[in-house]
């Protein structure tokens, strides 16, 4: 069995975070041929549910870089790598010496996702924000303090914006044995700094899932840098014209961009070539 697996954003989705036309008919034409498909996304599933909702998605899903493998026929988590609770707690109190405000996700006993936050303090945080509350995201919580999402399963603890998280990143990789995933936002061209569960990153997602599936052959697709774990675990790997150079290094060939249908078009082609 062959396994495709892409990541969403800039590289199956386009620059206004959607899927086009042309690439729901593809993709959807193929998995009714017998592709096999999903997605590997540094989105939640609250995130993503309505970007891919025109896809016939039948096979578990990658989500939040790794934090779940998420199967939407049975509508649960196969994997859920969530934050310790002490490196939660050491990771906020980091943060707030050193007057960086982050997101924390979380979600509580009865499986409600939170996203908790003290405020808005630059403008990338402000676009993140109103972007996901414009569309009826629920789960945003404003607090005077952000240790009430310590009794809850930390998912993420997500820092967007600003001129110090470059070096926070430096300093906590460090310190705690955790997953860190910290790039240039493809959209806002803002630092994106992420923490997770140390297994929560594509590659260890990637092989829970060739496993599962009993894959025998991994082909992926990326564009940025939390798409290169993938790529090391994946038989083949293409970048989209658009990606990150290190990224078009990392990869068995560069394709056309995201704007242009890349993924689709090599899928068509692909599989019209056997």
């Amino acid at each position: 069995m062959k396994l495709f697996v892409s990541d969403l954003d800039g590289t199956l989705l386009n620059n206004e975070q959607e899927l086009s036309e042309k690439t729901v008919e593809i993709i959807n034409n193929l998995i009714d041929k017998g592709m096999n498909f999903t997605i590997a996304t540094a989105r939640s599933l609250d995130s993503s549910c309505r970007i891919i909702k025109p896809l016939r998605l039948k096979l578990p899903m990658i989500l939040m870089n790794g934090v779940y493998v998420y199967d939407p026929a049975a509508g649960e988590n196969l994997v859920s790598n969530f934050v310790e609770k002490r490196e939660a707690e050491e990771v906020l109190k980091f943060f707030e010496e050193n007057d960086i405000s982050p997101f924390v996700y979380t979600t509580n006993s009865q499986k409600e996702n939170r996203v908790y936050y003290k405020g808005i303090f630059n403008k990338a945080q402000e676009g993140y924000t109103n972007d996901r509350l414009s569309k009826g995201d629920k789960r945003f919580r404003l607090v005077d303090d952000l240790k009430v999402s310590l009794d809850q399963d930390i998912i993420a603890i997500v820092c967007i914006g600003g001129d110090r998280l470059e070096e926070a990143y430096g300093v906590l990789k460090e310190r705690y044995d955790l997953s860190y995933h910290y790039s240039i936002d493809i959209y806002t061209k803002e630092p994106f700094f992420e923490i997770t569960n140390k297994f929560a990153n594509k590659r260890d997602s990637l092989l829970f899932l060739k496993e599962y599936l009993q894959a025998d052959e991994l082909i992926s697709f990326g564009d940025n840098l939390n798409d290169l774990p993938m790529f090391e675990v994946s038989d083949y790997c293409y970048a989209v014209e658009n990606a990150d150079i290190l990224v078009k290094q990392a990869a068995t060939g560069v394709i056309k961009s995201n704007m242009d249908n890349g993924v689709a078009l090599f899928l068509e082609e692909y599989f019209n070539g056997k």
